[in-house]
C-alpha cells in the first residue's frame, strides 16, 4: 500500500509540470485550416445546377447530392462528378445461363456504377430483344423451350414476368457492390 502512494504523486508530476497549453494550433506548411470543411450539402443535382445558394458555384467546395450520395466538384463552367464508382451490375441472359462452357462467370453486360444511384435507363447494348439474343448467342446462350418473348430484366431469377419485381432502371438501385440482373423471358 505504501508503494502506490509512493507512485501517484510520480505520476502526477509530468502532469503538473506540461500543465495545458490554450495556444491555437497553426500548421507551419501546407495551407489555412479551414474551419467550412470545404463540403456543401444539396438535396439532389437539380438543386445544385438550377439554384443559386450562399456557396454557389466555388471552386474550392466539393458539393455532395443528399439523395444519392455523390461528389461534385464546379470546374469554372459547370459541376463534374467526381465520385468513383462503387458498385458492379451485371446483366445475365437467364437464371439458367450464367456460366460459360468453362464454369466462370459470363454475364452479357456488366456496368460499373454509382451505388445509390438508378441507372436512369437500360443500357443501349443491351435493350432490345435482339441485341440481347445477339450477345447470348456469341456466348453460347439460346432460349430455351419456347420462352421466347424478352420482358426485360429482374433482380429476382423467377419472377414469371410479374411486373413488380421487373427492374425499373428510373428508381431502381441495391445498395451492395455488386448486384446480378436476369433476363426474364416468357412465352
Amino acid at each position: 500500500m505504501k508503494k502506490i502512494f509512493k507512485i501517484v504523486p510520480l505520476l502526477l508530476i509530468p502532469l503538473l509540470i506540461g500543465g495545458c497549453n490554450s495556444e491555437a494550433y497553426h500548421p507551419s506548411h501546407g495551407g489555412v485550416v479551414d474551419t467550412l470543411h470545404n463540403e456543401v450539402h444539396v438535396a439532389d443535382y437539380e438543386t445544385l445546377v438550377k439554384s443559386e445558394f450562399e456557396h454557389a458555384k466555388d471552386p474550392t467546395k466539393t458539393y455532395y447530392t443528399d439523395d444519392d450520395g455523390l461528389k461534385f466538384k464546379w470546374n469554372g463552367t459547370e459541376y463534374v462528378c467526381i465520385s468513383e464508382y462503387d458498385t458492379t451490375i451485371n446483366f445475365y441472359f437467364d437464371s439458367t445461363q450464367t456460366t460459360d462452357a468453362n464454369g466462370l462467370d459470363c454475364p452479357i453486360f456488366t456496368i460499373k456504377w454509382f451505388m445509390l444511384k438508378p441507372l436512369g435507363a437500360c443500357p443501349e447494348e443491351i435493350d432490345s430483344k435482339e441485341k440481347v439474343l445477339a450477345i447470348g448467342e456469341t456466348l453460347g446462350f439460346t432460349t430455351k423451350y419456347d420462352f421466347t418473348n424478352f420482358l426485360g430484366f429482374s433482380a429476382y431469377s423467377s419472377c414469371l414476368g410479374d411486373k413488380g419485381h421487373m427492374w425499373d432502371f428510373t428508381k431502381d438501385y441495391r445498395q451492395q457492390a455488386v448486384t446480378n440482373l436476369y433476363g426474364i423471358w416468357v412465352d
